[in-house]
């Protein structure tokens, strides 16, 4: 019993110092990047230690004695279990997969250096959050500086259900962290294609098809979308010429259309799509949502027949994945917690949709439409789940994208007076000259010109 307290001890240690280390590499990063952030840095690190002590402290155990488990305690347990094979050189036991399994399997990864601790895998899958945020600002920061940046990173560093649920261990952790890589790839690809941009956005991606597929190939799709609907709009200011328009659009589908097709296969293998289809689409929708009816903070399950009758339930399912449940409406802490958000973000789109359409041009850069694409898609997605918490924890993945397009349309322009009268400030696609330097600076540093973004 001794030496098995003892290896227990030094699991926990080694790999809550993994944690710590990974942290500090990130979070040291984004301060030598972005100093005018190092404030909000130190109070972002310090809240989500605050959110981890809460999800040990009061999450976990609510779930385990009130709801008879979670799947972290399972992926915990398997990797446990592999991970011992593996050092014993039973490499066989590995048994590639999709969603849970491949969960496992990273689970037993991370377990084989030191053994296995669940409160060392909350630490690893709290640092893989807190990196995923940093990632996302920086791909944020990118394409939108100054005040749009003060704001992303406002929302996206202390948005309470995003810390929690994105570092939650397991499959939530994993996707953060493939979503925070794929994007920044995909930012810094903008700016110039390079092995390492490519590197970092294949790597995220194919995190995320070996956990979730069916978000990678939404992620293509954004991908392709955003560079296909940016080509099109050049074409038609008439930067580009239309034998440049039709090779850009057929690099595009070249490139991506057979990881398109390879994911979509993969993912109808893992939602049990047997036929290709509407039909079958909705189908698979049906059983989801009825999958999922159950609980304290479920609604009705739907069946969805066709295009007809998803399309009427849209509205219901949207003010779902967005308002529900309303302040008032929750009759459990998690309920009312969820609700103060929803208040938070009913204000984020009442500002949204009623600025002035002139404020939407900035949406139309490549990094601003691939937000745009992903945020359509996964509202999709989430708006056929009939449980309240369910939508709050997966809706951690939908808010980077969402509170994107927040922070580019919120921010009013400021007038600041000079000698020679009144000049507007900083714009992203309205002033080239600041933009170009700010991209210029990113090329040889590695970030934005802050002082380009702030001028």
């Amino acid at each position: 019993m001794h030496n098995l307290y003892l290896g227990e001890t030094i699991s926990r240690i080694g790999l809550i110092i993994v944690a710590i280390v990974l942290a500090t590499v990130f979070v040291a990063r984004a301060a030598e990047r972005f100093p005018s952030f190092r404030p909000q840095l130190f109070m972002a690190v310090i809240w989500r230690m605050v959110v981890l002590a809460f999800f040990l402290l009061w999450v976990v155990p609510y779930y385990v004695n009130e709801k008879g488990g979670m799947d972290a305690l399972k992926y915990h347990y398997e990797g446990l279990r592999i991970s011992d094979s593996i050092r014993h050189g039973n490499w066989g036991i590995i048994k590639l997969g999709l969603g849970t399994k491949d969960t496992t399997i990273l689970t037993a990864l991370l377990y084989t250096p030191f053994g296995g601790d669940f409160y060392g895998f909350f630490a690893i899958s709290a640092a893989f959050s807190l990196i995923a945020m940093l990632l996302q600002f920086e791909a944020f920061y990118i394409w939108y500086p100054g005040k749009h940046a003060k704001i992303y990173f406002a929302l996206l560093a202390f948005f309470p259900s995003y810390a929690m649920w994105s570092g939650l261990a397991g499959k939530d952790s994993w996707i953060a962290l493939g979503l925070g890589m794929a994007s920044l790839g995909y930012s810094r690809s903008l700016v110039k294609v390079t092995v390492k941009s490519i590197l970092l956005g294949g790597i995220g991606l194919g995190l995320i098809t070996v956990v979730r597929p069916h978000i990678a190939l939404m992620l293509v799709v954004a991908l392709a979308t955003a560079s296909i609907l940016k080509s099109a709009k050049s074409k038609r200011r008439g930067h580009n010429p239309v034998n440049s328009l039709v090779l850009r659009v057929a690099g595009v589908l070249l490139l991506l259309l057979p990881m398109i097709l390879l994911i979509d296969r993969i993912t109808s293998s893992y939602v049990g799509m047997d036929a290709a289809g509407s039909a079958s689409v909705f189908k698979v929708g049906t059983n989801v949502a009825q999958g999922n009816a159950h609980g304290d903070s479920a609604v009705e399950a739907q069946t969805f027949s066709g295009p007809a009758g998803f399309l009427a339930y849209l509205p219901e399912g949207l003010t779902n994945v967005y308002l529900r449940p309303f302040v008032g409406e929750g009759h459990s802490a998690n309920m009312i917690l969820a609700g103060l958000e929803n208040l938070l973000i009913a204000i984020l789109l009442a500002g949204i949709l009623f600025r002035r359409p002139s404020r939407f041009k900035s949406l139309s850069h490549p990094f601003g439409l691939f937000a745009v694409v992903m945020t359509i898609e996964l509202s999709l997605l989430f708006c056929i789940f009939t449980n309240f918490g369910l939508i709050s924890r997966e809706r951690a993945q939908l808010l980077p994208f969402f509170f994107a397009i927040a922070a580019i349309v919120l921010p009013k322009k400021r007038k600041k007076r000079a000698q020679v009268g009144i000049i507007p400030t900083y714009s992203p696609l309205r002033h080239q000259g600041r933009y170009q330097a700010s991209v210029a600076t990113y090329r040889t540093t590695g970030a934005g010109s802050e002082v380009a973004a702030n001028s």
